[in-house]
């Protein structure tokens, strides 16, 4: 005879079915039940209701169901409340909540489970060290101290579970080789069948392994991740994909790509609105804003960050995006303040946002005169970064820096903290640079397309021409300094206008073209630019050079529509003297093989090409008058 109450065997379908990762089938179990009234009043429906919402990745729906619980006794309900509370931002009510009801349980799993979202919720609110050690005192054992060999005894899913949260914690410090021990650990101890944890665990997994610079490492824990959601029951998907989608997305960005982000970023943002999930939403809402700020579309990034603003301001992480987005306008003194006060409300969990604040306000502190306190704030950020394992999420950060990058290196007591920065950069394993196809045009019109995919289909790149100019110049010749290219693009400029050019048109080519498009190189001395490593860029001027060079005119005529970067302005020394050589070159093939003409017929060729010629730049005759002489000579000769 069965001894189990029917409401608790009505349950146990439910919580079956919860443990299969199939909240939909949950949901439908419990709709057939809450027609009952004995169901209603009872305190384990309202929680099981709750976490069939929450497992379906409907946290809205599930907060009543669990405040329902709550309120009747109901420890598990108490705990799933506080996790809810912790996860949509409530941090403080969540952490006095869970501390309170863990008091009241007794040893088992359950507490452990109250204690591992006591442990994160300690994390957010600052509480590093206790939340660290209390994850410590959680996390499995799977090796033998004595024999060292694995164990083969499972851990409990709540001991599996803060395995997972300390690694996320230590990826979060930037502590990564510490990070990507216990990812690995955690792997270990959750089950191997496709799993929310599972897939959670190897996309912090893949976030670790892509800063640790191991690139292939990441794109296969990324792979096994995205792999694994598709296999999840219908509706235990959403806490999955957004997992893998924020990892994905982290890893592109810290390989410089900028072009194609913003609809996937609107996509999570939806999903993280959805979700409830208020460090994701934080997350998206600031790479967001920032990729329009760097784009240049400073009302639109304005608007998405007071978004998610509050009656108290922004949370630091947007106050500090937005004190990036008044530097980028110019407003430095409003930038520094923003700057500063996002730094002084950050706590220790957050050291990314901390120090790379703590960067930018050194760069403004220099530009306002204040270089007592830029010297300080600079010495210690170089001095974190030169020790830190997460050195190069700060990559994009200094190539936008070049000033400031330049100033340290010439300034006696930072020098050797930036050079040694600097060399971290250029050793080690590096991320694979995303490989980019540029189609670039000067002669006649200018243009710039992205090859977006193998059938060789381009979508346009808008760049002013100043930008182009310096993207040519660059590729044409690489590892100059920034003072050897403004003495031959602009050598009347002045140094004010030499720093706006630089600065305008570098900041342009990275938010439209991706951070890794110009990079620094030979940074141990005064820095110099190259493009970036997996670029190829095709130029019109290239095919005409080594056309005339081979006197083919007819190849060089079907790329020549008119003179190289006509009606330049500011006008640039050197573009101007490209064009002398072009319009002379064409001149002297036109004299070579009109002098080499044989025929009539040939002749009527060579004046029709150079009527075409003329067409799209009248000057090429005035590059040498021995082309009429020649042109003369040819038609006396042949006709």
């Amino acid at each position: 005879m069965n001894s189990t109450p029917p409401l608790a065997a009505d349950l146990i379908a439910v919580a079956t079915a919860l443990a299969a990762e199939n909240p939909w089938r949950a949901l439908a179990l419990l709709g057939d039940l809450s027609a009952n009234p004995l169901h209603r009043r009872c305190g384990a429906y309202w929680r099981w209701l709750g976490v069939a919402h929450w497992a379906a990745g409907q946290p809205l729906e599930a907060e009543i169901p669990l405040r329902r619980a709550s309120a009747s006794g109901d420890l598990e309900a108490e705990v799933e409340y506080g996790r809810w509370l912790s996860r949509c931002g409530q941090v403080r009510p969540a952490t006095g909540r869970l501390a309170a009801v863990i008091g009241r349980l007794p040893s088992g799993e359950l507490k452990r489970r109250a204690q591992v979202f006591w442990s994160e919720a300690l994390f957010l609110s600052g509480e590093v060290e206790r939340a660290l050690a209390l994850c410590r005192s959680l996390s499995p054992v799977l090796t033998d101290p004595a024999t060292q060999k694995s164990s083969r005894r499972r851990p409990s899913p709540a001991r599996a579970a803060a395995a997972v949260a300390l690694a996320q914690m230590h990826l979060q410090l930037g502590e990564l080789e510490q990070a990507s021990a216990r990812f690995e650990q955690a792997l270990m101890a959750l089950p191997a069948s496709p799993c929310s944890a599972r897939i959670a665990c190897l996309s912090g997994w893949a976030v670790t392994q892509s800063r640790l610079g191991q690139s292939e490492e990441a794109q296969r824990s990324l792979e096994e991740g995205r792999r694994l959601s598709l296999t999840l029951p219908s509706g235990a998907e959403r806490w999955a994909r957004a997992s893998v989608l924020q990892a994905e997305l982290e890893i592109r960005l810290l390989g410089g790509e900028r072009s194609a982000l913003q609809a996937d970023l609107r996509g999570l943002g939806t999903l993280a609105d959805q979700l409830q999930d208020y460090e994701l939403r934080l997350w998206t809402v600031a790479q967001r804003a920032e990729l329009l700020s760097l784009q240049g579309r400073a009302d639109q990034a304005l608007l998405c960050l007071y978004d998610l603003g509050t009656r108290r301001g922004l949370p630091p992480r947007l106050k500090l995006v937005r004190g990036l987005l008044m530097r980028r306008q110019r407003y430095e003194v409003q930038a520094l303040d923003d700057l500063q006060a996002a730094c002084q409300e950050t706590g220790p969990q957050d050291q990314r946002l901390f120090w790379r604040g703590q960067l930018f306000a050194a760069d403004l502190q220099f530009s306002l005169g204040q270089a007592e306190a830029a010297r300080e704030t600079l010495r210690r950020v170089l001095m974190h970064l030169g020790q830190t394992q997460d050195f190069r999420g700060y990559a994009a950060d200094l190539e936008e820096l070049g000033e400031l990058v330049e100033y340290a290196l010439i300034e006696p007591q930072l020098a050797p903290l930036m050079q040694a920065l600097l060399a971290r950069f250029q050793t080690g394993p590096a991320l694979r640079p995303k490989p980019m196809r540029l189609e670039v045009r000067a002669l006649g019109h200018i243009s710039v397309g992205v090859t977006t995919d193998a059938q060789g289909g381009q979508a346009p790149a808008t760049l002013s021409a100043g930008a182009t100019l310096l993207l040519i110049y660059i590729y044409l010749h690489p590892h100059q300094s920034r003072n050897d290219m403004q003495a031959v693009l602009f050598p009347e400029f002045d140094r004010s206008q030499t720093t706006t050019f630089f600065r305008t048109t570098v900041r342009e080519l990275r938010a439209v073209l991706g951070q890794g498009v110009v990079q620094l190189d030979d940074t141990l001395r005064h820095p110099r630019y190259q493009l970036g490593g997996g670029i190829e860029l095709n130029l019109d001027l290239d095919t005409v050079r080594q056309s005339l060079n081979a006197a083919d005119l007819e190849t060089a005529l079907q790329q020549y529509h008119g003179c190289f970067f006509e009606d330049l302005t500011p006008e640039s020394e050197w573009a101007d003297q490209v064009r002398q050589e072009v319009r002379l070159a064409f001149n002297l093939v036109f004299q070579l093989r009109l002098s080499r003409a044989q025929t009539a017929a040939e002749l009527r060729s060579l004046e029709r090409n150079l009527a075409q010629a003329l067409a799209a730049d009248a000057q090429i005759a005035e590059a040498s008058p021995a082309l009429a002489q020649a042109l003369e000579s040819a038609r006396q000769r042949l006709t």
